[in-house]
């Protein structure tokens, strides 16, 4: 048995395992919107987000696992090099390409990324799995006396999130300044980086 085929039974397993000690909320049956999921939840609960587009700005502010019903297929081939059509990589999964998380509408523009992860108490470790987050248009933050939009389509303040087997399609632009799919900190300092501006 391959790696990949021991993560992908290992993330079932988890999640097996995890419903006999935490709660498991499924959108849309317990909630229509998945915020509202993540705002009942505590640590170690799963989010379990079955195919839809969901236009939303997410606020993550504990340990929790939030996926769509990936989680549960074998992930091995998740991508494939289509040379036929696109000659790129494709998402080869379809509960990845059918749960959609759109970032493009929020009802600040201050905040616009996709998914914020933030916690103001102490560093949280969340897991996402198995989305196309799309559209994200990044989220403002104060560094020296200036305004900087960073985080397209996931911001994470201060965290150390597990984010994997997801799609990110159109974040960012120009008006992102760096992180147009994601970007990570471990420190207060780290919101300035004008180093990687040119990448």
């Amino acid at each position: 048995m391959n790696i990949v085929k021991q993560k992908t039974n290992s993330y079932f397993i988890l999640l097996l395992i995890s419903s006999l000690y935490s709660t498991i909320i499924n959108i849309p049956d317990d909630y229509l919107n998945i915020q509202d999921g993540i705002n009942s939840s505590v640590d170690g609960d799963t989010i379990l987000v079955a195919p839809g587009t969901y236009q939303e700005n997410l606020v993550i502010d504990k340990s929790i696992v939030l996926a769509s019903h990936a989680i549960f297929d074998n992930l091995d081939d998740w991508v494939v090099y289509d040379d036929v059509f696109y000659e790129q990589w494709v998402v080869n999964n379809y509960h990845i390409n059918n749960t959609t998380i759109l970032g493009n509408n929020p009802v600040d523009l201050n905040f616009g990324s996709a998914i914020l992860i933030t916690s103001e108490d102490m560093c949280i470790e969340p897991e996402i799995i198995g989305f196309t987050i799309k559209n994200g248009l990044g989220t403002v933050v104060s560094k020296d006396n200036e305004l900087k939009r960073i985080g397209g389509a996931v911001l994470a303040d201060i965290s150390n999130p597990l984010i994997h087997y997801n799609s990110f399609l159109e974040n960012g632009g120009i008006n992102v300044e760096s992180g147009g799919a994601i970007q990570l900190t471990s420190s207060a300092e780290d919101w300035d980086f004008n180093d990687r501006f040119e990448n």
